[in-house]
């Protein structure tokens, strides 16, 4: 099933274990974009940094295979000397000196863990970073793609490529694309932000328009 919002804004979400996916789209808007999920996974840990990282790659390999540009991939550092020190994968598969580095950065502490990676493009308009948050299992663990090359990735095809990557990688409960400045404009801080683009893992029904999404009344 697809939701159509305007001309050739539409694609379907295959299947993903099993489970029946659709994806319903806004407008295509040539901006800047982020890429938001939430997901849960029991299996994988806070300190699991090589899972973590396979499935971070699944995305990055997808963006990958749209610019070669967005092949090699760095942690995140406090100065340009650190952020460039330790590529994240090795051969397609997580690099061991970033494995060592997370744990021992984590070793006191490890409730929550985040892995953030940048492409080592230095220009603020042409890079993309992404991250991922796990936590003690209580909330959802998070992972977020920020694109900011919109010449590359602005168009309906590469966004498809990139969020149907995280899907497979995921299984989210929902990924919401919109433009950076989204967040700062969208109307209830509580509540789910269609944006450009909002993935959920469900049938989408008539009464998820009645009062509570429950398919009661009020009255």
């Amino acid at each position: 099933m697809v939701f159509p919002n305007a001309v050739d804004t539409e694609f379907y979400a295959p299947c993903v274990a099993g489970v029946r996916r659709y994806l319903c789209l806004s407008t295509v808007v040539n901006v800047p974009m982020d890429i938001r999920l939430q997901f849960r996974d029991e299996l994988l840990t806070s300190t699991d940094f090589p899972a973590i990282l396979t499935r971070i790659h699944h995305v990055a390999a997808a963006m990958a295979s749209i610019d070669p540009r967005f092949a090699d991939w760095y942690a995140q550092g406090d100065s340009r000397e650190e952020a460039h020190m330790y590529r994240a994968f090795e051969n397609g598969q997580p690099s061991a000196a970033l494995v060592a580095v997370l744990r021992h950065r984590y070793a006191n502490d490890s409730s929550f863990t985040s892995v953030g990676l940048w492409d080592g493009d230095e220009d603020p308009d042409a890079g993309a970073t992404l991250a991922c948050l796990i936590g003690d299992k209580f909330l959802p663990d998070s992972f977020e793609v920020s694109l900011y090359n919109d010449a590359v990735f602005g168009e309906l095809k590469s966004m498809e490529v990139i969020v149907l990557a995280a899907i497979e990688a995921f299984a989210p409960a929902y990924v919401a694309v919109a433009p950076h400045a989204y967040a700062e404009k969208q109307v209830f801080d509580d509540k789910l932000g269609v944006g450009w683009m909002l993935y959920l893992p469900t049938v989408i029904t008539t009464q998820l328009n009645r009062p509570g999404f429950g398919g009661g009344s009020n009255s």
